[in-house]
């Protein structure tokens, strides 16, 4: 259990490649091909489908999930979004990313490199922002109770103070 956890945490980690085998023939004879059993594989394996995207150019595939989990700060319902809220996000005018250069898909995002680098560095800033915000309240927070604190001692001081003051202007009237 535990080498199967380690094993998938190191596939989770890294952008794993496949080698996917396709039979030439039925007969396994050398150098000849049968042209039908060829594209029925290819057509069965999703391969015809994976060079057209890689052709195109898209060669950052995420599931709707996995794009809501990683972007989740940058989308408007965080995790509750759904695959419509993803799609109105790409197409955004806030974003300023090109059409051509992302599609939706049933199942999937597609996006190019430097579309992810844009999408990136714009969660990046947010984080950042949304950091500083926090710490400006953390500090703010402090600051307040440090002055709410020295407010009631000074109070108390002016109180003993007025008080010590009656105690002398009563004394000289006696």
């Amino acid at each position: 259990q535990l080498s199967l956890h380690a094993l998938m945490e190191t596939l989770n980690a890294a952008n794993p490649y496949f080698i996917r085998c396709i039979k030439s023939n039925a007969n396994k004879e050398a150098n000849v091909f049968d042209d039908e059993l060829v594209m029925r594989q290819l057509r069965y394996t999703g391969m015809l489908e994976t060079v057209r995207i890689r052709q195109a150019g898209f060669n950052v595939r995420m599931t709707y999930n996995e794009f809501i989990q990683h972007y989740r700060i940058l989308l408007p319902k965080g995790l509750l979004s759904s695959e419509r809220d993803v799609q109105q996000f790409m197409s955004s005018a806030s974003l300023q990313l090109d059409a051509a250069e992302h599609q939706e898909g049933r199942s999937r995002v597609f996006m190019r490199e430097s579309q992810r680098q844009k999408l990136d560095n714009l969660l990046h800033q947010t984080i950042l922002s949304r950091i500083l915000f926090i710490q400006r309240w953390y500090r703010a927070a402090h600051q307040r109770r440090h002055f709410l604190t020295i407010r009631a001692a000074v109070l108390r001081i002016q109180c003993c103070v007025r008080r010590w003051m009656a105690e002398q202007q009563l004394a000289r009237l006696q």
